[in-house]
């Protein structure tokens, strides 16, 4: 009889609540496949460049989205992009977006869904 190794990697998804006192950019920036990070009312400026690379996957996607029912302005500054994004399986939702010199520069990505955002007030291009 033969007897062969079993290698099983377990991941968990994580539920993640962000409120105008927490780290945004830490949250999205550890943001891994099956979470969903919800954030809730308020204005987070970026610290400037933000680079979002969101690698979920077709079982296991990656949801950020505004709490249903609040306002979540996300306002960028005058001389970058507001949110650079790459990745796949990943869900954008219901943010406003202001300020930047493009409001969602969107890099290599396959799967991903953006819904209900407010772009407005940019440099230039709103969705690229």
């Amino acid at each position: 009889m033969l007897t062969l190794p079993l290698v099983l990697t377990l991941t968990f998804a994580a539920d993640v609540d962000v409120f105008p006192q927490d780290d945004l950019w830490a949250a999205l920036g550890s943001a891994a496949a099956g979470d969903t990070i919800t954030v809730h009312a308020g204005t987070y400026q970026t610290p400037g460049f933000v680079e979002l690379n969101l690698q979920g996957t077709q079982n296991a996607p990656i949801v950020i989205q505004a709490a249903a029912g609040e306002v979540v302005v996300i306002q960028g500054v005058s001389n970058q992009n507001t949110l650079n994004i790459t990745g796949s399986y990943y869900t954008f939702r219901g943010f406003e977006i202001t300020v930047g010199s493009h409001g969602l520069r969107i890099g290599d990505t396959a799967h991903a869904l953006f819904e209900d955002l407010h772009i407005h007030d940019v440099n230039d291009v709103g969705f690229s």
